[in-house]
């Protein structure tokens, strides 16, 4: 008996271990309702250099632009700026590997940041010291006037294709955004 259920046990485990994955199938992020906070719940599309936050609301679509080279602070922003290098930091490296061989990470990390980590000097105006902070280009508000209740909405970001989209229903009209990102 306990042969038996051995074997039915392997078997299940095979089974279970030889399901297929789709990989074609298409990770998408979707929602019902427009983004009403930046950080928590617009979409971001963009190629890694250039970018947009789209928030996807039917009556005033809000495009928030960012671009690579837009940051506060960095070389010039003051005398003490050093790109953030620590003095001597070398020194803590076979001490944080040790730590890290005995599988201490919190004291691995406790070290790290305290002597790896780049220096920032706090700055006025400047969130992030002088080490600086991505910015944001600009915001484009593109009204739409609708005619009708809105109905059907989806605002969603495919994970396969870099896409994002709102669609909707107002009254008799349906409404189809597509937003991308390439290189050039």
């Amino acid at each position: 008996m306990k042969r038996l259920i051995g074997l039915v046990f392997i078997l299940l485990i095979f089974f279970a271990c030889s399901k297929r994955i789709d990989k074609t199938a298409e990770l998408v992020l979707w929602y019902d309702s427009p983004a009403t906070d930046w950080m928590k719940e617009a979409l971001p599309v963009g190629n890694g250099y250039m970018g947009v936050m789209f928030f996807g609301d039917p009556d005033k679509e809000h495009l928030q632009f960012s671009e690579g080279s837009l940051w506060a602070g960095g070389p010039g922003s003051g005398a003490q700026y050093n790109f953030g290098i620590r003095e001597g930091a070398y020194r803590f490296l076979p001490e944080i590997r040790e730590w890290l061989e005995q599988g201490n990470t919190s004291k691995a990390f406790e070290l790290t940041s305290q002597h790896l980590s780049g220096i920032i000097h706090p700055r006025e105006g400047l969130g992030f010291g002088d080490y600086g902070a991505q910015q944001t280009m600009g915001d484009l508000l593109v009204n739409v006037q609708n005619q009708g209740e809105i109905s059907g909405y989806r605002r969603e970001m495919n994970l396969n294709t870099g896409r994002g989209g709102v669609n909707y229903k107002a009254g008799e009209v349906t409404h189809s955004r597509t937003l991308f990102g390439v290189y050039p």
